[in-house]
């Protein structure tokens, strides 16, 4: 399987694009995360800056603190924690990144070895797609790609293992929630029903196995992911920070994403309906689902 030329060049693409993303944060990797260089480079990284923030250079459980926990799904928190035992020095952040740096190049190969399973032709479009490239160190998000893939790979031949994939994926970070509604509506087009059920029951028990024993165990630690996400502001990288600089205010923004939001998932409904079977490829669902 290796031999395969489309997967060589696949992989050589992928190592390329890494190497110039590590390149990118390098520069504030060798200036120990100095302010305001993180943002005058374009080099900041959750990895290094929640590092003690979230006092995870204490070994301290990132769920553990009411008011100061770590702002990221379960699984998240826990590859933040053990990668954080790992490292004995609390002055360690560069190599904390280094250790994470390295993990994620493993899950973008391993991500982009699924892809090719999926579609061998386009491969190599996603390792050098901007959302990579720019951004492969900032936070752990391909941990949650990897499982999302996987859930997609699995759905065909084995529903099961990809709902228990989807679970997973969901507790890493919340976006794959996205590709439940794909599946939903294609399972309710081939009128699955009972599948669809199925389907959502095991995302869903594999979700709460997770997420239960921190839930209630550290209830504020474990719900402040969800709080923050429901009443932030825009921030950088955001559109709608972008319209605020320009004097645009649109009132509450997060109802308005949020109408948004389900305004975009009706018309894909819309379009799904009226065009399936056709159209009924989870992979090309999810994604133009995820980027509404």
């Amino acid at each position: 399987m290796l031999k395969s030329k489309s997967l060589q060049i696949a992989l050589l693409v992928t190592l390329v694009a890494a190497l110039l993303s590590f390149a990118k944060f390098n520069h504030c990797r060798n200036a120990n995360w100095a302010s305001p260089d993180v943002y005058i480079h374009m080099c900041y990284s959750d990895i290094s800056a929640l590092y003690g923030a979230r006092q995870i250079n204490t070994d301290k459980w990132p769920y553990a603190s009411e008011n100061n926990s770590l702002e990221y799904p379960v699984l998240t928190g826990v590859v933040t924690f053990l990668t954080g035992l790992l490292i004995d020095d609390p002055n360690g952040y560069r190599a904390y990144f280094d250790l994470n740096a390295f993990l994620i190049l493993l899950l973008l190969f391993a991500s982009v070895f699924i892809l090719w399973r999926l579609a061998p032709k386009y491969t190599p479009l996603f390792p050098i797609a901007p959302a990579v490239f720019g951004s492969l160190f900032i936070n752990w998000d391909i941990w949650a790609v990897l499982f999302a893939l996987l859930a997609i790979y699995f759905f065909q031949s084995r529903a099961n293992l990809s709902a228990l994939f989807l679970g997973v994926a969901i507790s890493t970070k919340f976006y794959p929630g996205i590709i439940l509604f794909a599946i939903a509506l294609i399972l309710w087009s081939q009128r699955k029903h009972l599948v669809l059920i199925k389907y959502v029951a095991i995302t869903l028990i594999s979700w709460l196995v997770i997420n239960l024993p921190v839930a209630l165990t550290n209830f504020q630690g474990w719900s402040r992911f969800f709080e923050l996400n429901l009443d932030r502001d825009s921030d950088l990288g955001s559109i709608w920070y972008a319209a605020n600089l320009l004097g645009f205010s649109g009132g509450n923004l997060n109802n308005l994403t949020i109408i948004a939001f389900l305004i975009a998932l009706g018309a894909i409904a819309v379009f799904f309906f009226a065009t399936a079977p056709s159209r009924s490829d989870l992979a090309n669902l999810s994604t133009v689902a995820f980027l509404t």
